[in-house]
């Protein structure tokens, strides 16, 4: 689950010792102390120890704050709001999730292979009963092989819990409309006016989505908590019957913090909607989207340089600084790092995460008692199928 595609940072120990590691660690974290993003580091902090003092179920605890750090870095502040709020390991993990395919994904391979990390079985049901009553691409269920995955930053498009907008738990039996969008976030996003179900106040990265027929599945995050008992959620295009009796998209139970990823099928019509419904218990639901899948815009790479952007790092520091935004319909494909200052050292770069018009970035260390000049820009593509 990665929201930054790191190609080498010795911070997480890249062919180094253990002491360079935690020294390199240590430095970045005092950075962040004293950076605009105080609040990152000491949620981080305050996690670190709680996971070492309870005994916390989590992988690596003893680097736990190393591991996750960048993540926590690149957060929106609204997303960064929610981490805040969270009040269990499984809450905060859950805002790690990141999309489990790469981009330019064939939505048809994926219905081939059935990842086991991946829900797909109501987009499947739906194609196999051959009478889809969407919108186009998916008129035709054969045209579901056209439809390739673009990458989203993660983004909360609904959050049932009353205290964060929502409408209340998914209630057993009772269907629900969920809106996929693009919603933008000047008419209030996924939180506030018609349909608010208590997400995101921004658009979640699909405002650049100009007509509503171009996501015809979603790539979504699906956490079940405060269950009444154990039972099952399914989703499903809002244009077809209730499949619930016999399709499943998760199970969950009573007293366990659950996240799934789930292929969402859409009506297409805009604005896009899906359904969801549980069955046997009640349970609040939180949605995240982590991209979407569509025909592709784009049939070859057509690349462009994005510029440089030229920033002073401060005298013995570490940071992580972003490449100018690419060009509207253009992503970032490779990073381009460079200095000409003694004692500045690339400590790794890599893409945050593939959306259009995104950035790469580039992490630099000043070891000297100077503030320094570093660069950082991109190689700008259109890719195939965004």
């Amino acid at each position: 689950m990665k929201l930054r595609t790191l190609a080498c940072v010795a911070m997480v120990g890249c062919a180094l010792g253990a002491g360079t590691v935690g020294a390199q660690r240590e430095a970045r974290e005092q950075n962040l102390r004293q950076s605009s993003v105080t609040s990152v580091g000491a949620f981080v902090e305050k996690w670190q120890q709680r996971i070492l003092n309870q005994n916390l179920a989590v992988a690596d605890p003893q680097n736990w704050a190393a591991r996750n750090l960048a993540k926590f870095s690149s957060f929106s502040a609204e997303r960064l709001a929610l981490a805040m709020q969270a009040t269990s390991i499984a809450e905060v993990e859950a805002l790690l999730v990141a999309a489990p395919v790469a981009n330019g994904t064939s939505l048809a391979l994926l219905m081939a292979t059935k990842p086991g990390n991946i829900s797909l079985d109501a987009l499947i049901h739906q194609v196999s009963q051959g009478a889809v009553a969407k919108a186009d691409p998916t008129t035709a269920p054969a045209t579901y092989a056209d439809l390739l995955f673009t990458a989203l930053n993660p983004c909360r498009i609904m959050d049932s819990r009353v205290s964060q907008g929502g409408t209340g738990p998914f209630v057993n039996g009772v269907q629900r409309t969920i809106k996929i969008g693009p919603y933008p976030a000047a008419g209030g996003g996924y939180a506030t006016g018609a349909g608010a179900q208590g997400g995101s106040a921004t658009g979640c990265g699909l405002d650049t989505l100009a007509s509503g027929n171009q996501i015809a599945a979603a790539m979504v995050a699906v956490t079940s908590f405060s269950q009444t008992g154990s039972g099952y959620l399914t989703f499903y295009s809002a244009s077809t019957a209730d499949p619930s009796v016999t399709v499943v998209s998760m199970f969950y139970q009573a007293g366990v913090v659950l996240t799934a990823f789930v292929v969402m099928p859409t009506d297409s019509i805009a604005p896009v909607f899906s359904r969801g419904i549980s069955r046997n218990a009640n349970t609040e639901v939180t949605i995240d989207i982590v991209g979407y899948f569509a025909k592709p815009h784009a049939l070859t790479f057509d690349c462009v340089a994005s510029g440089f952007t030229t920033t002073n790092i401060p005298a013995n520091s570490m940071n992580f600084y972003d490449a100018p935004v690419c060009p509207a319909g253009y992503s970032a494909t490779t990073p381009y790092c460079y200095t000409n200052a003694s004692g500045v050292y690339n400590q790794g770069s890599g893409l945050n995460n593939n959306v259009v018009g995104n950035t790469s970035f580039c992490a630099w260390q000043n070891t000297t008692g100077a503030a320094q000049q570093v660069n950082s820009g991109s190689m700008c593509c259109r890719v195939p199928g965004r």
